[in-house]
């Protein structure tokens, strides 16, 4: 175990175990012991490089040959040399089986080096191929808004060209016409024709009324609860300079001036225009109450005292199947309720934006 300290070099194990030796042989007269003994101390002088002590070392296991060759026989002469080549047999295979270990350990770790690039590189690969993903989907996304941009671009310079067009072609026309009207009335003969020159008029008036409504949401980008409500009023006031005997209020609770976009604004306004008409024309009512919530929900109701009629047999005439399609494109629920005394059309939307 000395000389295989030595081997390894770690002599002070070797030196420990070498005199630990030689005390015990000297004390048990184990003379035969001693040189083999001391060749194990010199092997790790040698390992530790303290040469003199080495040479000491040899010159006594000299010494000790020699004293032992003079006091033994040759048999114990062959004993000693017996015993000292199993000696450096069993160093030999301590030498040998410390090369193994070294080989297997080299074999080990490059195994090891081996599967630590294999990690690596399938990192490398995953971390390079999930960049690429995030690449593509930031591309993905940067295009999609581009194109978003463009189709709202698009849409903008086609409003204002339809608005344009609106304001310059039929504008033109609903201004003549009250012109023309306006001098009809001046010069009719008779109370019949004044009164159609009249009716006629109005009509023309209304005309021009919705036309400047369109094309004043045409015009906008956003519009805000506030905005678009303060028009629906202009243009129920305007209704209600020939229904005289009818009243309407507004109650407006608006906490969230949400932003309605243009389509939106432009749906919900014809629908109000519709249920508004219907209620002035058929339903016979003195109050007409219009109702404004805006909070993360929009509510926009009409609520009449007239005579009332029955939901089941409502017809799907033009202009229900037109109010029902509005409210369906900018994503509204609409809802008709009816009893003699009371009818309510309501227009709710949840979770929008604030303004």
């Amino acid at each position: 175990m000395a000389v295989y300290y030595a081997s390894i070099n770690d002599t002070a194990k070797g030196f420990a175990l070498s005199r630990e030796g030689i005390k015990m042989a000297k004390e048990l007269n184990m003379t035969s012991k001693l040189p083999f003994l001391y060749y194990a101390l010199g092997e790790n002088y040698k390992a530790a490089g303290n040469f003199m002590a080495y040479g000491e070392t040899v010159e006594t296991i000299m010494a000790l040959k020699d004293s032992m060759y003079a006091a033994t026989s040759a048999e114990e002469k062959m004993k000693m040399d017996a015993q000292y080549q199993l000696g450096e047999k069993e160093n030999l295979i301590l030498r040998q089986k410390l090369e193994i270990a070294n080989k297997n350990y080299l074999i080990y770790g490059s195994v090891l080096l081996l599967i630590l690039a294999a990690v690596l590189a399938g990192l490398f690969f995953t971390g390079y191929k999930k960049n690429q993903q995030i690449k593509l989907l930031t591309m993905q996304a940067e295009q999609k808004q581009a194109e978003a941009l463009a189709v709202r671009s698009a849409e903008e310079n086609e409003r204002k060209r339809i608005s344009r067009d609106l304001h310059d072609n039929i504008g033109a026309y609903a201004t003549v016409l009250l012109a023309n009207t306006e001098q009809l009335r001046k010069h009719a003969a008779t109370a019949d024709v004044k009164q159609a020159v009249k009716a006629v008029s109005e009509n023309a008036g209304h005309i021009m009324g919705s036309l400047q409504e369109t094309i004043w949401v045409l015009n906008n980008d956003l519009i805000k609860v506030t905005d678009f409500i303060d028009r629906f009023k202009l243009y129920a006031r305007k209704m209600m300079e020939s229904y005289k005997a009818v009243n309407i209020i507004f109650e407006e609770m608006i906490m969230n001036d949400i932003i309605l976009s243009p389509a939106e604004a432009f749906n919900i306004f014809r629908i109000l225009q519709e249920a508004l008409q219907n209620v002035l024309k058929h339903s016979g009512s003195q109050n007409i109450t219009v109702t404004v919530l805006s909070n993360n929900t929009f509510i926009v109701s009409i609520l009449d005292d007239g005579k009332g009629f029955n939901t089941k047999e409502l017809s799907s005439g033009n202009g229900l199947y037109n109010m029902q399609y509005r409210a369906k494109e900018a994503g509204y629920t609409f809802t008709i309720s009816s009893v003699p005394g009371e009818t309510a059309v309501l227009l709710q939307k949840n979770n929008l934006l604030s303004g």
